[in-house]
């Protein structure tokens, strides 16, 4: 079976550009905050400093951080084009004691572009502007999801989906972190067809784009359906990735960074001996 969508032009900046923008990125990071620096240097975290992907999440501090100390963190990114975003600062999460503050990049202009790249979006999507304000940006998310269901309901993209409860949320964040407009469309016609009790798209295959567990970061990969592995949509996004996150590691190998004493004492704080 074959799902094509949410149809996905790709990523038309050059890798090259990609590669130094991210580069330049970075060492103003690494001028800003060393742990910042340290979590920019994952996989994932990677892909959203060089405009791949809107969005990378699951990023810590060693310790939890005030709420102005966070903004202040915001403000130096402006300049940059990026942003960090953090749930405990919402209000219903302020309650809530933490050991540590954990965050989301983002890539303001990535983020603005998702309505170029997936083409079912419309004029009318939301676009988030400031993900630096916690509740702002919730507030976004929420009406990018709304959006996106009143899409199905529509027909534009399919109203079976909406039989998956999690599908609007499943396409906005799929579409962050950049993944194949053919890869989300599988995904999400999985679930739907599964039912509200089944949790695994058992029919999917995983690309794997990254296994790199450089600096404590996650695989990059993704599902699609077994006859979109050799899709050109799948396989040029899988390889822009790739190159990209490679390219930048040759630029900064980690014995690089360690060997900068504010950057180490940083890796060692949030993930133990070098």
């Amino acid at each position: 079976m074959r799902y094509i969508e949410l149809r996905d032009t790709g990523i038309a900046t050059p890798r090259k550009e990609l590669v130094a923008a991210a580069s330049e990125r970075l060492q103003a990071i690494r001028d800003i905050d060393g742990e910042l620096f340290i979590n920019a240097m994952q996989s994932s975290a990677l892909l959203c400093i060089a405009g791949v992907r809107a969005e990378s999440p699951y990023h810590n501090f060693s310790v939890a951080i005030s709420e102005d100390h966070f903004a202040q963190l915001n403000r130096r990114l402006e300049p940059l084009g990026l942003a960090i975003f953090s749930e405990d600062f919402l209000p219903f999460a302020r309650a809530t004691t933490v050991d540590t503050t954990t965050f989301s990049f983002f890539n303001i202009g990535a983020l603005a572009r998702l309505p170029e790249r997936y083409e079912a979006l419309d004029e009318a999507f939301p676009v988030c502007a400031t993900p630096g304000d916690a509740l702002l940006t919730f507030g976004y998310f929420a009406a990018q999801q709304f959006a996106l269901s009143k899409l199905m309901d529509r027909g534009v993209l399919p109203r079976r989906w909406l039989r998956w409860w999690l599908a609007s949320h499943d396409v906005r964040f799929g579409m962050q972190l950049g993944y194949p407009g053919c890869a989300i469309s599988a995904y999400v016609s999985e679930m739907s067809s599964l039912g509200p009790r089944h949790h695994d798209a058992a029919e999917l295959v995983e690309v794997v784009v990254n296994d790199s567990m450089s600096f404590n970061g996650t695989q990059v990969m993704f599902g699609c359906a077994p006859d979109q592995t050799n899709v050109s949509e799948v396989v040029q996004t899988s390889k822009l990735m790739s190159s990209v996150i490679d390219d930048i590691r040759h630029e900064w190998p980690e014995q690089r960074v360690l060997a900068d004493r504010t950057l180490a004492a940083a890796y060692r704080r949030l993930l133990g001996p070098v």
